[in-house]
């Protein structure tokens, strides 16, 4: 099990964001493109607003395509959660999408293998 790689920095949100990670060797040691198992790990902190849901899916990027691995339970209150997926490319992708009226989360989400 390698250290946990933070994907998504702990911090305030208030729009819908695409976050870019590569879990390369550099982060995770020596890896192939195809990983064998990742943990993925939401940490929501912070909710306000009317009605607020945040979305996030997990997705991996194969030969310049995304294509989606996962996705967190849909958050509307502090939570957090941890997701396991198989057959984990090397280059990953974390979509947010935040609805509601004015709303705002902090949250994070980390990834180790």
């Amino acid at each position: 099990m390698f250290k946990p790689v933070n994907l998504v920095r702990l911090d305030k949100r208030t729009t819908s964001a695409n976050f870019t990670g590569v879990a390369n060797s550099k982060a995770l040691g020596a890896l192939n493109q195809i990983m064998d198992n990742a943990l993925f790990y939401l940490n929501v902190t912070v909710v306000a607003g009317t009605n607020p849901v945040l979305d996030i899916d997990i997705e991996g990027i194969v030969n310049g395509v995304n294509y989606i691995l996962g996705s967190f339970a849909q958050a509307t209150a502090a939570t957090t959660e941890v997701i396991t997926i198989s057959n984990c490319p090397q280059d990953i992708q974390i979509t947010t999408v935040i609805g509601g009226t004015t709303p705002s989360f902090d949250y994070e989400v980390n990834m180790t293998r």
